[in-house]
């Protein structure tokens, strides 16, 4: 986000638990809801297993364009608007 997101840019997190996201400066930071549009949406896979959020509406709208990986396991997804 801190390279890539515009200053202003809509971000929806879809992450459990909140506070695991730092929050940039200049970034304006809200929980993913389906009726929202954002420029990037941040979606951790523990609120996908513990939580059963499904990510179908987000893939359907967004790319995913990074992700953060601990032993080649994804971790995070970073998605941007298509």
């Amino acid at each position: 986000m801190k390279n890539k997101a515009a200053v202003g840019s809509k971000i929806g997190l879809a992450i459990s638990p909140k506070h695991t996201m730092p929050r940039l400066d200049g970034l304006d930071y809200s929980d993913w809801s389906v009726d929202k549009k954002y420029d990037y949406v941040v979606v951790n896979n523990y609120h996908i297993i513990r939580d059963g959020f499904s990510a179908a509406e987000i893939k359907k709208n967004y790319t995913p364009i990074y992700f953060v990986k601990a032993d080649k396991a994804i971790l995070v997804t970073v998605y941007k608007l298509k």
